[in-house]
């Protein structure tokens, strides 16, 4: 086993650790028997941790990108989103390096579809690319985001072997050293949002931080007549303890 799995490995055991402290609490506020509670706990928790893990690895080629790379990102799908159909080819085709047809690149049997008519490819947008291509072509389309009938339905398709790659994957595929004119269509970055704030409270760092505090939260409730509304508090730090350890994972 690599380091880098040993690392990912004791880190999932963590976050079914915080996933069964969370489960075990709340069945130990309803139920009399501690037995009972600890059993309930561990079954739970386990079938929620091996459906999360299983949810990981389906993402088999989910990137992983900083803060300032995904500001950029956003920043190049909004340029892509007002560019015309030639500027697009044109920026991907200089990785590809094919030949342009119509909205494609054609190179070696496989086609390349990048689709920015709008944030999200729709199943109309998949049939209707399949109808203009040959049967037994490999069609790689390119888009923000798609669909979730069009995953569903692309894998079903016997005709051709479709490839959806998302904007992460494009970014890092295709745009990354990519220095492309944002300003010519952009006159300044997006907005720090509200999501951006709330980014600040899952940082990776502040895992320990809110774990810690739910620990002493959890240790008040054994003197504390009252346990509910601690138990509410405990549980919803160790959710932000374990997204904390989600992302730390990621980076």
């Amino acid at each position: 086993m690599s380091y880098r799995r040993a690392v990912n490995f004791v880190d999932d055991l963590f976050k079914s650790f915080i996933i069964f402290v969370i489960v075990f609490i709340w069945f130990r506020y309803f139920l009399d028997s501690l037995a009972l509670s600890l059993v309930l706990g561990v079954v739970t928790s386990l079938l929620i941790s091996i459906s999360l893990i299983a949810l990981k690895k389906k993402k088999i080629d989910s990137i992983n990108l900083s803060r300032k790379q995904q500001l950029e990102l956003d920043d190049i799908a909004t340029y892509l989103l007002l560019s015309n159909k030639n500027e697009i080819l044109d920026i991907f085709n200089q990785t590809i390096m094919g030949a342009i047809s119509g909205r494609y690149i054609i190179k070696d049997s496989k086609v390349y579809y990048p689709f920015f008519e709008s944030e999200i490819f729709s199943l109309n947008d998949l049939y209707r690319v399949i109808k203009t291509l040959p049967e037994n072509i490999e069609l790689e389309i390119i888009a923000i985001n798609f669909d979730t009938k069009v995953e569903k339905v692309s894998k079903s398709l016997k005709s051709n072997k479709i490839i959806l790659t998302f904007k992460d994957q494009m970014y890092t595929k295709y745009l990354l050293d990519k220095k492309l004119d944002i300003k010519s269509k952009l006159s300044q970055s997006a907005k720090t949002t509200f999501k951006d704030f709330l980014r600040l409270f899952v940082r990776p760092e502040n895992s320990k931080g809110y774990l810690f505090s739910a620990f002493y939260i959890l240790l008040a409730c054994l003197i504390i007549p009252q346990k509910l509304y601690y138990l509410i508090f405990a549980s919803v730090l160790l959710v932000l303890a374990l997204i904390c350890r989600y992302k730390r994972q990621k980076a």
